[in-house]
């Protein structure tokens, strides 16, 4: 257990130095071109934001090359802070911010104005969502989606990924249809350019994708 615990210290101490290294400019990018050159069939031309020491790998099966190290959402920073923050991260190739409250969803819209075609912005609002049993109903998800994008100023989402339970098999089998009517919904509106959930049980995710293969 004792090194397991170690293990897992380092494994967490790296990811947070290498994430604020490169954000920071601290000569990762070093460590990074031994792996950036892209999958020789990629027209690096169509990848958003490239950077030739920045790594790109596809995101799932949508045709996004999106950064390997993306800008995540829980760190809690003045507007005036983050926009150098993003600013940082578009400089070093980085394409991808994953938002996940309703605070970080407007303060990362926010410093896009005037470079949102520089990143892909995911967005959940995870405290109006499924996990709320309020929410549980496409209807209700769907005026949640509406009402963040309205206030952070978008029109549409990149990614509009539901936050589910942990574990999302404690969800019931009409919660989860209801989960998935919001997102084609959504999709078909044009409120989001792809769709997905969140959640860490993969027995779970097999099982909706498997249930639910016509959602793309």
């Amino acid at each position: 257990m004792d090194q397991e615990r170690i293990t897992r210290r380092r494994f967490v101490q790296d990811g947070a130095v290498t994430a604020a290294a490169v954000a920071g400019g601290l000569g990762t990018m070093n460590a990074l071109r031994a792996h950036a050159a892209p999958d020789k069939d990629v027209d690096t031309s169509k990848i958003l934001n490239y950077n030739p020491d920045m790594e790109y790998r596809r995101q799932g099966s949508t045709d996004w090359m999106v950064s390997a190290v993306c800008l995540g959402g829980h760190a809690r920073s003045s507007q005036k802070d983050r926009n150098e923050i993003v600013a940082r991260c578009i400089d070093v190739g980085i394409n991808y911010i994953d938002a996940c409250c309703r605070h970080e969803v407007i303060r990362d819209a926010e410093a896009l104005k005037g470079r949102r075609d520089k990143m892909y912005l995911a967005l959940s609002y995870c405290g109006k969502e499924v996990r709320q049993e309020e929410y549980r109903t496409a209807k209700k998800l769907l005026g949640s989606l509406d009402e963040l994008l309205r206030e952070s100023k978008q029109e549409y989402t990149d990614l509009w990924r539901i936050t589910c339970y942990e574990p999302g098999g404690r969800h019931t089998f009409n919660t989860s249809q209801e989960i998935i009517e919001a997102l084609e919904t959504a999709k078909k509106q044009g409120k989001a350019r792809f769709i997905g959930f969140a959640t860490h049980d993969r027995r779970w995710i097999q099982w909706m994708i498997e249930y639910f293969p016509q959602v793309d």
